[in-house]
């Protein structure tokens, strides 16, 4: 499909896994028209600097661009920004947008990412914020003010970075867990520990185990002035987070019938049910070429490679998706660094020294080394890497 200038690829989401696809598509050497859509106003950004040093530093919204605004021009890319497909048509190839503008696909990608979940039972408030777009980093970065009280309700990654953003701000945090142990969902119970740890250390109150009962709401009704937690106690706030994870964007796809699940169903060429549309980035729920079942990863890396799988794919030259997945947190002078997953491992075994604060937990499947957590230990992570690509045993020395 190369060579017809007439065929329009249309990819829906103009994040990093969106703009990712448009700009591979190019370097697969697709020559026709690609239109690239975003609902934010602004060109695609890196969203993962939101939680960590720009809410620490005066840094603007260009700094995080992808790629220069022109940069698309230059690649022959329609970037069409504060636009939302309300509709897609498989069988006339259609997409319906917000404007009133029908747009004709040859191909489709989905790359529509998710939305932050929202606390269940809390109403709007001015300082309760969730964290997924820039401007929610932009509301939330004003509202760090030295001295004032903060609840993050979330332990996972998003949720502990604005924490250490927050301490470095000169706030008094409290970060509230309902699971066991810190970062469940992604890391060992091991890592989870030693990061409480981390995070007492720099005097947060970090409560596990707890949830949140109930938000108490000022005289005005629109300010959130205390959490009450399911062990009873009652914590004083001046700011929220919730951050409690994010929702995949499916209800478009859905709408359009394409499988889906915990996200739009994919192959290991990133194909969905249609095979004239993929779907890539925190949206997709992925087979994948060394995980034991399909999954949904959060994370550049996994949206980057996926990507670029997919336009393979749309330009005739599949090829599956085999890359290791790997994830990244900087919590004060805390290095996270995770490849693999760790689901389904039988054997782990810790390397390094926990108490200095370098180390790792090597996770294995049989004799297959299938995951790394890597604390402040770079050569453990990129070794590790390696390892699970290749699917070799690493050695278990402690």
């Amino acid at each position: 499909m190369t060579g017809q200038h007439s065929e329009l690829i249309v990819v829906i989401g103009a994040g990093q896994a969106g703009a990712e696809l448009a700009l591979s598509l190019r370097r697969e050497g697709f020559a026709g028209r690609i239109a690239l859509i975003g609902q934010e106003p602004i060109a695609p950004y890196q969203r993962p600097p939101l939680s960590k040093a720009f809410l620490t530093s005066p840094q603007t919204e260009e700094s995080l661009y992808l790629r220069s605004p022109g940069a698309y021009d230059k690649a022959g890319i329609e970037l069409r920004l504060a636009t939302q497909v309300v509709s897609v048509d498989r069988a006339a190839h259609a997409v319906d947008l917000d404007d009133g503008t029908k747009l004709r696909y040859d191909k489709l990608g989905f790359a529509t990412g998710g939305t932050a979940r929202q606390l269940p039972g809390a109403r709007r408030a001015r300082n309760l914020h969730s964290l997924r777009t820039m401007a929610d980093a932009v509301a939330l970065r004003s509202r760090l003010v030295q001295g004032r009280r903060l609840i993050v309700i979330g332990g996972g990654f998003v949720g502990l970075e604005i924490a250490a953003a927050a301490v470095a701000r000169g706030l008094s945090v409290t970060v509230v867990e309902s699971q066991p142990a810190l970062m469940s969902r992604v890391t060992s119970p091991f890592i989870g520990r030693h990061i409480k740890e981390v995070h007492t250390a720099q005097g947060v109150d970090v409560r596990t185990g707890v949830g949140v009962a109930e938000l108490t709401y000022g005289p005005d009704g629109q300010t959130v002035d205390a959490a009450t937690l399911t062990d009873g106690s009652r914590l004083a706030a001046d700011e929220v987070v919730a951050g409690i994870g994010m929702i995949a964007n499916v209800t478009l796809a859905a709408e359009a019938g394409l499988a889906v699940a915990d996200g739009i169903t994919v192959d290991v060429h990133a194909r969905t049910s249609d095979p004239d549309i993929v779907a890539v980035g925190d949206c997709a729920m992925a087979a994948h070429v060394l995980l034991p079942r399909p999954v949904r990863l959060e994370s550049v890396h996994h949206a980057t490679e996926q990507a670029r799988v997919a336009a393979a794919t749309l330009c005739g030259k599949s090829r599956p998706y085999s890359a290791a997945p790997w994830f990244w947190s900087d919590q004060y002078g805390t290095s996270l660094r995770i490849a693999g997953v760790i689901d389904g491992c039988d054997r782990s075994v810790v390397r390094g020294d926990p108490a200095g604060g370098s180390f790792s937990v090597l996770h294995f499947r049989g004799d297959a080394l299938v995951a790394v957590e890597a604390v402040n230990a770079a050569a453990d992570f990129i070794a590790g890497r390696r390892l699970i690509q290749q699917g070799e045993v690493m050695p278990c020395r402690s």
